[in-house]
């Protein structure tokens, strides 16, 4: 839990092309808004697999239980989510906090 918290630290230090193809470092504010989600995820209880920048200044965490996967992608100016399982097709959509729990948590943890 806490190397996720870590890494999206670390993600402070990235410069733009931080990966040698025009990729957009992570600002302050999604950085700020990414802690924010992973310290309500692990106060709940919940694990986080692995939290990675984008290329358009996003942060992406994905979220695992079992067969499902969830993907909360933090860009500059919005928030969406993606879900994947094996019975039934992917579903994405705009992501609010107040979601998080009522919502996209119980689904991947049904």
């Amino acid at each position: 839990m806490l190397s996720n918290l870590r890494a999206i630290e670390n993600m402070a230090a990235l410069d733009d092309n931080w990966d040698e193809d025009d990729a957009i470092a992570p600002c302050s504010e999604v950085i700020q808004l990414a802690k924010g989600i992973v310290h309500s995820l692990n106060a709940a209880g919940q694990g986080i697999y692995n939290a990675v920048p984008g290329p358009n200044g996003e942060i992406m965490l994905d979220l695992r239980s079992g067969n499902k996967s969830l993907e909360i992608i933090i860009y500059p100016d919005k928030m969406k989510f993606v879900k994947f399982s094996p019975s039934e097709p992917p579903a994405q959509g705009y992501f609010t906090p107040s979601l998080l729990f009522t919502d996209l948590i119980a689904w991947l943890n049904e």
